[in-house]
C-alpha cells in the first residue's frame, strides 16, 4: 500500500477505491477518519494497530461472497473452504499418479457396465452376479440411468 511510502494522500485514495468495491461500503467520512487514524498509528513508533480478520470482516461487513475474491481478509470458514478445495485437488492428483481412480469414476464405470449388460438383455439378478454388486446398487444404478435418459 502507499502508506509504506509515506504518501498519505495516495493511501487514502487506495482505501477509498477499496471501499467502493464493497456492496455496502462505509461512508466516505468514516473511511477518511479511519484512514487518518491508521496513518497516525503507522507513523507512531508504537505499532499496535492490528485487527484480526474477523474484526475487519464484521466492521467492514464483508460478505462470504466477497471473501471468495479476496486474498487476505478472509474468515476461518473461507480459509477452510479454500483448504478443502486444495486438499481435494491434491488427493485427486495423488490418485492419478498412483494410477487409481476416484469413487465417482468407479461408479460411472460400473453404471456404464450395467447399461451395456441391460442392452444385452440381462436381468437384474444376472447383472448383479456378473458385476459382483449388490441388488440395491444395481437397482440404484438402473434408476439413475433411467432418470438420465440413458436407458
Amino acid at each position: 500500500m502507499s502508506s509504506f511510502k509515506n504518501d498519505t494522500e495516495k493511501a487514502l485514495q487506495d482505501v477509498l477505491e477499496l471501499n467502493s468495491e464493497f456492496k455496502r461500503g462505509l461512508s466516505e467520512r468514516e473511511v477518511i477518519r479511519s484512514t487518518r487514524s491508521a496513518e497516525r498509528c503507522y507513523l507512531d513508533k508504537v505499532k499496535e494497530y492490528k485487527y484480526k480478520n474477523e474484526t475487519l470482516i464484521d466492521f467492514l461487513e464483508i460478505s462470504e461472497e466477497e471473501q471468495k475474491y479476496m486474498r487476505t481478509i478472509i474468515s476461518k470458514v473461507e480459509y477452510k473452504r479454500r483448504d478443502r478445495i486444495y486438499q481435494q485437488k491434491k488427493y485427486h492428483e495423488q490418485l492419478k499418479t498412483q494410477g487409481k481412480i476416484t469413487g465417482k469414476e468407479r461408479i460411472t464405470i460400473r453404471r456404464n457396465k450395467v447399461k451395456d449388460l441391460m442392452q444385452q438383455g440381462l436381468k437384474q439378478k444376472d447383472i448383479c452376479l456378473k458385476l459382483d454388486i449388490s441388488k440395491r446398487n444395481c437397482i440404484r444404478d438402473i434408476k439413475y440411468l433411467r432418470e438420465q435418459g440413458l436407458i
